[in-house]
């Protein structure tokens, strides 16, 4: 899945630039897009460089939640320790920003996940913002985007604050 992730950024960085791309996603299209930015081959072996994507937008992703205890997720990773599968391995400069959104109510994808990777890019030297939103949960944070559930937490206007940053 990350290398046709690629893929379709290699694409879209063709016909839009680099420069105007924020790679993003939920769940597991935010590990995805955390893979992506992080310091492994993917981007590059799709012709693209990292270093020139503006930034990218987690949300609810998870990137650091290892020992696996799930038989299905350990058969999914191949082991349940390997350290190489999670994103927060590869927090290595240079770095773009990235923008981390997590409702400390999810279950699904616990919020450690989010405080790590923002911690280990922050250590890394790179720019990460986390934003923790109260009582909202791993689907609540989605339907936050749209005009009804809005008002659940503000993860549309923190993304289009991120995106126009200076």
């Amino acid at each position: 899945f990350i290398e046709d992730c690629a893929l379709a950024t290699a694409w879209t960085a063709d016909k839009a630039g680099a420069s105007k791309l924020f790679v993003t996603g939920h769940s597991a299209g935010a590990y995805n897009a955390m893979m992506l930015l992080a310091d492994t081959p993917y981007l590059a072996q799709a012709g693209v460089d990292r270093t020139k994507l503006p930034g990218g937008i987690g949300v609810a992703g998870p990137y650091d939640f290892l020992p696996l205890t799930s038989r299905r997720l350990i058969e999914i990773f191949g082991g349940a320790n390997r350290r190489e599968t999670m994103p927060v391995a590869y927090a290595r400069a240079p770095l773009p920003p990235i923008l981390l959104l997590h409702g400390t109510a999810d279950t699904t994808v616990k919020p450690f996940n989010s405080e790590r990777l923002a911690a280990a890019w922050r250590r890394a030297g790179g720019t990460a913002e986390l934003k923790l939103y109260p009582e909202v949960d791993h689907i609540d944070i989605v339907g936050a985007f749209s005009g009804l559930l809005r008002k659940r937490a503000p993860t549309l206007d923190d993304t289009l604050a991120f995106i126009d940053r200076p």
